[in-house]
């Protein structure tokens, strides 16, 4: 995946400080700023440093970062692990679990009615 890709998709799904930090230890080019990501704590003010910087490395115009971090972050899904068997026999598939049965409905019993005289 190009850096560009990653730094958009970082600001589409995460936007975590640790994200942030080994995105930009694995393309920043700034050594100052990357000590300071060794020894600062993570502030806010160091995540939005990381962000503008980020955005710049990615070639990001400004407006659109604003629309892209404006919207909430998507949680990326992790596919379910494929079974090995299955994939080299495709009849050796993991059995699937039938929904619990619900009760079967009692039937109310009616007392006798009482004949008043």
């Amino acid at each position: 995946m190009a850096m560009k890709e990653e730094i958009v998709n970082y600001f589409r799904c995460d936007r975590s400080y640790e994200g942030a930090v080994s995105l930009y230890m694995k393309y920043g080019n700034r050594i100052g700023l990357k000590k300071q990501l060794n020894v600062q704590q993570q502030s806010d003010h160091l995540l939005n440093t990381l962000h503008e910087e980020l955005r710049s490395m990615a070639d990001i115009h400004p407006d659109v970062f604003r629309i892209l971090v404006s919207v909430p972050v998507v949680p990326v899904k992790v596919a379910e692990p494929v079974l090995q068997e299955a994939i080299l026999d495709p009849q050796v598939m993991p059995e699937k679990t039938a929904p619990a049965e619900a009760p079967a409905p009692t039937k109310k019993v009616q007392g006798r009615k009482s004949a008043k005289k």
